[in-house]
């Protein structure tokens, strides 16, 4: 198996498992404050992958100096990027925030050209290929241009600083290779995004307020092993292997994935506008497959 081959195996488990943890952590944030939840999920999940890695002999010998930086892109891509989506899942509901989520391979392409030292350009094609996909999420969650007017706008715009926290620690682990393993890599940024939140949670008074209950075991434990475990380490290991923005764009399928669910398991209906929008999604991403070799910027 080709390493292309497993890092658009790891990219599809991140449209799947994804896909099911907005309800998971709109569960959650009901029986639990928002960052000391997101903390847990992320101190708990990135201590089991360390101990596991420990124990299968794993070498931790990575220079302070990467330590730090890999640390600052696990607080961009979790602290800001998932605690923003947790906390704003408190006013959004969770068919909403997936169609805002959606903008994330729009965000990634922006980052990329605007962050200093871009190094490629994205193509007019691949710009074609986002917006199809992003108004294929639009269209399959069938959230309309009145009903996202009217949203709550602290969780809009939480949303939207979320989105654009995430591209910025993509783009930043892309362009800069951290020479640790994936998993490594994982275990720094849950563990510095962990505890990033729980100072988060102390400073907004959430230690204090919050009592334990069984109710949070259920999505926290989901979260945990899903969500962070399978889920980020895969898109670590996607990240390291294919573009950016094709990466970014399971965000387009996360939505596709939710419908699905419900319909198998909650026994929601499926109309024909979520089976064209799930087409025009598709498409789109298997257009942005096509597309997605960056041209290189021209010389000065």
């Amino acid at each position: 198996m080709t390493t292309r081959t497993k890092a658009l195996l790891a990219w599809g488990l991140c449209c799947t498992v994804w896909g099911s943890t907005y309800l998971a952590i709109r569960i959650g944030v009901q029986v639990a404050p928002p960052f000391l939840f997101a903390s847990l999920r992320f101190l708990i999940a990135g201590t089991l992958l360390g101990l596991w890695l420990a124990a299968r002999g794993e070498r931790f010998r990575v220079a302070p100096e990467t330590v730090v930086f890999v640390a600052i892109t696990g607080l961009f891509l979790l602290l800001g990027g998932n605690g923003g989506v947790s906390w704003a899942e408190q006013f959004v509901p969770s068919g909403q925030t997936s169609v805002i989520v959606a903008m994330v391979p729009l965000f990634i392409a922006m980052v990329e050209v605007a962050m200093p030292g871009a190094r490629v350009v994205p193509s007019p094609a691949l710009l074609a290929g986002l917006l199809i996909g992003f108004a294929g999420s639009v269209l399959l969650v069938g959230a309309s241009w009145d009903e996202l007017r009217h949203a709550d706008w602290r969780g809009f715009l939480a949303l939207t600083g979320a989105c654009l926290s995430w591209a910025i620690g993509t783009v930043l682990i892309k362009r800069r290779r951290p020479g640790t393993t994936a998993l490594v890599t994982s275990t720094i940024q849950m563990l510095a995004a962990g505890l990033g939140m729980l100072a988060v949670a102390a400073l907004r008074g959430e230690l204090a307020a919050f009592t334990p209950s069984r109710a949070m075991v259920a999505p926290l434990a989901y979260l945990v092993v899903a969500g962070s475990l399978i889920g980020f380490t895969a898109y670590a290991y996607a990240l390291e292997h294919l573009p950016a923005t094709l990466v970014g764009t399971y965000a387009y399928v996360n939505p596709i994935v939710a419908v699905l669910l419900g319909w198998a398991f909650a026994g929601e209906v499926v109309t024909v506008r979520m089976l064209v929008a799930s087409l025009v999604i598709l498409a789109s991403v298997a257009w942005i497959q096509l597309v997605a070799v960056p041209r290189q910027r021209a010389a000065p």
